[in-house]
C-alpha cells in the first residue's frame, strides 16, 4: 500500500516509470517475487513480459531431453531461454 501511496494511487504516475525501474521497485516489496512482478508488469501495466510459471515449465517438460535442465534452471535463465526460441 505504501508503494501505491508514493504514486498517489494513480496508474498514470506508475506507468511513467520504465520497465526496469518498475520491476526493481516491485521486487523490493516484501512478498513480491520475480513471477509476481512479471505478472503485474504484464497484466496491470501492459509491458510485454514473458512470465515463467509452473505451466510454462510443464509445457517444456514434454521434451524429455530438457527435463533436468528445466527443473534446475533459475527463473531469469529459463525466461531468457524461452524468449530466444
Amino acid at each position: 500500500m505504501e508503494w501505491l501511496k508514493a504514486y498517489d494511487f494513480e496508474y498514470s504516475n506508475i506507468r511513467e516509470k520504465s520497465y526496469t525501474e518498475l520491476r526493481r521497485e516491485l521486487l523490493n516489496i516484501k512478498g513480491i517475487g520475480k513471477e509476481t512482478a512479471d505478472s503485474i508488469l504484464l497484466y496491470a501495466f501492459n509491458y510485454p513480459v514473458f512470465v515463467v510459471d509452473s505451466y510454462t515449465k510443464r509445457f517444456f517438460l514434454i521434451d524429455w531431453d530438457l527435463n533436468y535442465l528445466i527443473i534446475t534452471m533459475k527463473y531469469k535463465i529459463f525466461r531468457k531461454y524461452v524468449r530466444t526460441r
